[in-house]
Parts: C-alpha cells; sequence; structure tokens
C-alpha cells in the first residue's frame, strides 16, 4: 500500500537494507539504501514492491509524509540531537535548525546529506565528515541522512543566532 513507512532501525548487530522497486524484480532498483538507525521510506508513484532485510517491523504512519508530520507533531517533542546513524525526517524526528558534530566517530570518515524527500537520491546537498562539522536544516530539507558520525547536537534555529549563543574564547590581558 502506498505511503510512510518506518522502522527503528536494523534487526541484530548488522546493518539492514530497503529497496524501492520498479517492478518484481530485485534488479529494477530506484532506490536502496543500507539502514543503519531509524529509517524512513515513502512508496508512492512508480513503486511496485519493497524488499527489505535485516530490519526491524517497518510500520506505515500515513498516506503522505505531511500527514505523518502532522500525525506525530501532536505527541513526542521533537529532538535537538542526532545520537546515531539514520534518516532522520524533519518535523518527525528532529527540528529545523543549526546542528553541530565533533567529527565521525571511529577512524572512517562520516557523511551527511540533506534531502529534499526521504528518498536518498533527492540530494540538496551531501558532504563527508572528515572533523567538527555544522548543517543548517533549513527551508526545502525534508530529512537528513548521517552515517558514521559523532552525535549532532542543535545550537539554536539559524546560523547567526548558534554563532551568537557560543562563549568565545578570552583573549589573555596585558597589564
Amino acid at each position: 500500500m502506498p505511503g510512510v513507512y518506518r522502522t527503528p532501525g536494523p534487526a541484530g548487530s548488522r546493518d539492514g537494507s530497503v529497496a524501492l522497486l520498479r517492478s518484481t524484480s530485485t534488479r529494477d532498483v530506484m532506490d536502496f539504501n543500507m539502514v543503519q538507525g531509524p529509517f524512513t521510506i515513502t512508496v508512492g508513484p512508480g513503486v511496485k514492491a519493497v524488499k527489505t532485510s535485516r530490519c526491524q517491523p517497518w510500520h506505515r504512519l500515513g498516506d503522505t509524509l505531511e500527514a505523518a508530520i502532522a500525525r506525530a507533531s501532536g505527541g513526542n517533542p521533537l529532538s535537538a540531537q542526532i545520537d546515531n546513524d539514520g534518516l532522520f525526517v524533519v518535523g518527525l524526528d528532529i527540528m529545523p535548525g543549526v546542528y553541530r558534530t565533533p567529527g565521525p566517530a571511529g577512524s572512517r570518515d562520516g557523511s551527511v546529506a540533506l534531502l529534499r524527500s526521504t528518498s536518498t537520491r533527492d540530494v540538496m546537498d551531501f558532504n563527508m565528515v572528515q572533523g567538527p562539522f555544522t548543517i543548517t536544516v533549513g527551508p526545502g530539507v525534508k530529512a537528513v541522512k548521517t552515517s558514521r558520525c559523532q552525535p549532532w547536537h542543535r545550537l539554536g534555529d539559524t546560523l547567526e543566532a548558534a554563532v551568537a549563543g557560543v562563549p568565545r574564547p578570552t583573549s589573555p590581558r596585558r597589564t
């Protein structure tokens, strides 16, 4: 059934996966993703089948992403932190604003993608994370996909507010 579906993440210690297919052939892939944490997909026009592997159960959230967000907005408060790998929906999981990570988790580079939808092919901006990194989840960003990063913390609504709220180092006084 078309709509928006969500899983809490992989089942077990290995990554899961999800593929949106144009037919029942697993070679006819529209979109493919490794599932490392919470993940949301939209089964829309053109999707004829969905193949999942090693994921916790998927639950239907509604007909559209907007409907799912509206229904969830009356419930749990949104997080001001992205604390693991996954695909996080703005308004469903996280608030818009400025987020910062100290860098990758471990010795490999991390990555972050700002998305126009829940499709990881609908990229607005993509970056490899090699050290401290800041993103702005602003207008048009519907989801954020993170991989192999330390937690992201929300600094404020705008970059200006985030910069204003950061304590500045003081210079030693000369006497």
